[in-house]
């Protein structure tokens, strides 16, 4: 017979050494929320997640999307600001995909200085 407790254990320990790289250390996840309000705490759950699972989490913010980064829940993850966001009133403007595309440009050398690009 086997036990369930044991072998979700183990699969839970395999996670998280499959999330180590080479000599033990941790593998780094970014995540890139919309600058827009309403899509950083999907994020920050999956982020939450991911790091539960052994992985190093980086989460770029912009200026619609602040985090508390004082809050016990995001203690392990590093938070990077994303400058050259677009204000909220050219999403009234531009359509998504322009707004996006625009935002994307805006923010490209920044999220290449930050990763080390």
């Amino acid at each position: 017979m086997r036990n369930t407790r044991t072998d979700s254990k183990n699969k839970g320990e395999r996670e998280k050494g499959e999330a180590m790289g080479k000599k033990g250390k941790k593998r780094r996840i970014v995540l890139v929320p919309l600058t827009l309000h309403g899509h950083i705490t999907p994020i920050l759950q999956l982020g939450k997640a991911l790091s539960l699972k052994g992985f190093s989490i980086t989460v770029f913010q912009g200026q619609f999307n602040r985090v508390n980064t004082s809050s016990p829940h995001y203690s392990g993850f590093q938070f990077l600001d994303l400058t050259g966001s677009l204000p909220e009133s050219e999403l009234m403007r531009l359509s998504p995909v322009e707004f996006l595309m625009k935002q994307n440009k805006m923010s490209e050398a920044n999220f290449k200085t930050c990763i080390g690009h």
